[in-house]
């Protein structure tokens, strides 16, 4: 659960260029969707209900028909599409948030616990500030790794990698960034295999450095965080290895730790007491079987 306050002067729409409206309210739908599947809570001032915009008062937006949307020039830009997405997110949650009185207010009652803001994307937005699906990744995912406990098991979508859908959006992300998008049909659609074979296998030198940055992404948007002292430990029980080690608390209360292969990209998967599960892809399908030659030696 998180708390979220809803900043005002966030949903003026004048002062966003015309092309990037549609983008800004179509991330701000997909944060919503978050916040409404998890589900974290939305605050907000009475004052939102009532303060008048360049298009009008919240409402119009909330519920404006397509002919009105139209009418009013700085909400020109928005498709009748991503409008329909709003609208139909705004019908699954009747009313949008609970009030309070203040930000002050909000601040002082949240502040021990995952809080944050949220709304439109604008210049002047407060820390953290969560206004796409991405920020509210982010947002969550720094809280539950320093909250374990607080973790839902019952939505984890993999015994290791609990938060394995969106984990696995990033290795995509490579793929687009590495312009590798294109080669889809060549693998059958598994971006995956895209992602190994066209980005991390063609990485030279560099692979390792590679590894260790997209192995540290990949678990800490599972709620993992860097076990220094085991790292530590390991690295020098083991002549030669560099072992970055992640740690978890999983359902039963347990430790289970993942440390990365930096020579392949890979994860290789340790239950609590150290004892080697197999090597396994960033996106938690397996590589290789369990080794016991791979055990960790200090715990």
């Amino acid at each position: 659960m998180g708390y979220l306050f809803l900043i005002s002067e966030s949903f003026e729409t004048e002062h966003i260029p015309i092309d990037k409206r549609n983008f800004v309210l179509h991330d701000f739908c997909e944060s919503l969707d978050c916040v409404k599947q998890y589900p974290d809570t939305l605050y907000g001032t009475n004052g939102l209900h009532i303060q008048n915009f360049s298009y009008g008062t919240i409402y119009t937006l909330l519920y404006g028909s397509w002919q009105e949307i139209k009418s009013q020039p700085t909400l020109n830009g928005i498709s009748n599409t991503v409008l329909g997405l709003f609208h139909q997110l705004m019908f699954a949650k009747p009313g949008l948030f609970e009030i309070i009185d203040s930000k002050e207010q909000f601040d002082a009652t949240y502040a021990d616990t995952n809080y944050g803001y949220s709304g439109f994307d604008f210049n002047a937005s407060p820390i953290p500030y969560v206004k796409c699906k991405h920020s509210w990744q982010k947002w969550k995912c720094e809280w539950l790794s320093k909250n374990q406990g607080e973790i839902i098991w019952g939505k984890a979508q993999d015994p290791f990698l609990p938060n394995r859908n969106y984990s696995t959006e990033l290795l995509w992300g490579e793929v687009i960034k590495h312009n590798k998008a294109n080669v889809l049909k060549k693998y059958n659609g598994n971006k995956v295999t895209i992602f190994y074979e066209e980005v991390m296998r063609k990485k030279g030198p560099q692979i390792e450095a590679y590894a260790r940055q997209i192995g540290g992404a990949i678990a800490k948007a599972n709620y993992y965080y860097l076990d220094k002292e085991l790292s530590k430990k390991e690295s020098k029980a083991v002549s030669g290895s560099l072992r970055a080690i992640y740690s978890l608390t999983g359902s039963n209360g347990k430790r289970k730790y993942i440390s990365i292969d930096h020579k392949h990209g890979m994860f290789e998967y340790y239950n609590f007491r150290g004892t080697h599960q197999g090597e396994f892809r960033f996106d938690g399908t397996k590589n290789k079987n369990a080794d016991p030659s791979h055990n960790l030696k200090t715990l």
